[in-house]
């Protein structure tokens, strides 16, 4: 069975990699998120565009990751099928856009660090429903 929604395409229109060259093997690190996404309708309201902006950077003990600084932008475009429900369009747009693109970023970041010191970096899951709370309360 599929899914009412379907990722069309995307795109990755930015990504930085700041590797600590200093790095040394040991503790733990806490990382500092930071998030941004828009949702785009298309006028036939079944198409959506979604740019997703995220950065992750050390906050504490940096000098135990390989990770000084991580960006990504990267955007998909979304759609629904003509007999989604409403109620069900509004929990996968955008709580499904989200984490698909956020997926694809984690595979991104996770192949090309596989060659740095330290080995590949896997991107730590985030509250994907927080972060939308967050933006609903903002843009209110």
């Amino acid at each position: 069975m599929l899914s009412y929604l379907q990722l069309k395409d995307f795109r990755l229109y930015h990504i930085l990699i700041d590797a600590n060259r200093d790095f040394i093997s040991g503790r733990e690190c806490i990382y500092e998120i930071d998030a941004d996404f828009n949702v785009q309708k298309a006028e036939n309201k079944l198409l959506f565009k979604v740019p997703f902006y995220f950065s992750l950077k050390t906050k504490k003990n940096r000098k135990y990751s390989n990770i000084k600084k991580i960006e990504v932008g990267i955007e998909g475009i979304f759609e629904l099928s003509s007999d989604t429900p409403e109620d069900i369009a509004k929990r996968l747009v955008p709580y499904n856009c989200l984490a698909i693109l956020y997926g694809i970023a984690r595979g991104m970041i996770a192949d090309t660090t596989g060659s740095m010191p330290g080995g590949k970096f896997i991107l730590p899951a985030i509250n994907l429903v927080e972060l939308i709370n967050r933006q609903i309360e903002e843009n209110k």
